[in-house]
């Protein structure tokens, strides 16, 4: 069988995982843009949708299922990873700046070999190949290897250990379909005006503008007059850094399908790695059949 469910070592299931496993790969064997079955669930108590798991573009790997088919395409060294190529594929999945620049820098740090990991490739595989994820709607497997003598969850945010783990009711109630993701620009602006207005930070801009400004800068040395070129040396540097994630789900309203979309940010302070503030907007979208 062309069908694998992995765990790894410091991970606890419930039972029902691998029930819960085995009837979604059976259920999506077929289905292309399901590329992945996980156990795990970082919400926080909030349900996404009215079914028993809902769909994300987050292929989280504590504990797992996929597809021989799926995992072929796997390429644990990004031999194929462009910078171009990467930023097609996330602009495609995401669609806003912020996202854009996180994740494309991130994937190039990992080819690089400068970020130890398995699963950002496998991430971008799925990405790559327009797959989702199916999430559990309550969490199926705690992580119990947080701590000094870990691999790689030394330094990761604590509230990810140990999580709580309760077990599903079978027969599992099934999302009506199988949905992606619309691009966040609107959730993103939204929750940065929210942080620029609250007077937490002042918004200093992303890499990709601040290379424009630069540029600009450079060529008002040679162009501008001398009392109007914009002086180097006078960047504000970031003491905050963004970051987010949206889900996205399937529901039944009034007997017509709606897709809720969550997108939620949190800001991280650069030297000390401390979350300061979190912030989220939703919106639900009616889909005509």
């Amino acid at each position: 069988m062309g069908r694998r469910i992995i765990l790894e070592d410091d991970c606890l299931p419930v039972p029902g995982f691998f029930l819960y496993c085995e009837e979604l790969l059976s259920r999506y064997e077929s289905d292309n843009i399901v590329w992945q079955i996980s156990g795990d669930n970082f919400q926080d108590g909030n349900k996404r949708g009215s079914a028993d798991y809902y769909f994300s573009n987050y292929p989280h790997i504590w504990g797992w299922a996929t597809w021989r088919s799926r995992w072929k395409h796997y390429d644990v060294d990004l031999t194929r990873l462009t910078k171009q190529q990467a930023t097609a594929v996330v602009e495609r999945v995401f669609g806003t700046p912020s996202s854009v620049e996180y994740w494309v820098s991130t994937m190039m740090d990992v080819k690089a070999g400068k970020i130890d990991t398995w699963d950002y490739q496998w991430m971008y595989t799925v990405w790559l190949n327009r797959g989702l994820c199916a999430l559990p709607n309550i969490n199926l497997i705690s992580n119990l290897g947080f701590g000094s003598a870990a691999t790689h969850t030394k330094g990761v945010d604590r509230s990810l250990a140990n999580l709580p783990i309760a077990d599903l009711s079978f027969p599992l109630n099934h999302p009506e379909s199988v949905v992606g993701n619309i691009d966040a620009d609107n959730y993103i602006k939204k929750i940065e005006l929210a942080v620029y207005n609250s007077g937490i930070a002042d918004l200093v801009e992303s890499d990709s503008f601040r290379d424009k400004l630069r540029q600009e800068r450079a060529e008002q040395q040679d162009f501008a007059s001398a009392g109007t070129a914009s002086q180097w040396g006078k960047e504000q540097g970031a003491n905050l850094m963004l970051f987010g994630e949206m889900t996205s789900e399937t529901d039944v309203y009034n007997k017509k399908r709606v897709v809720n979309y969550i997108t939620t940010l949190f800001l991280t302070d650069i030297e000390t790695n401390k979350r300061v503030w979190y912030g989220q907007e939703e919106i639900k979208k009616y889909i005509k059949d």
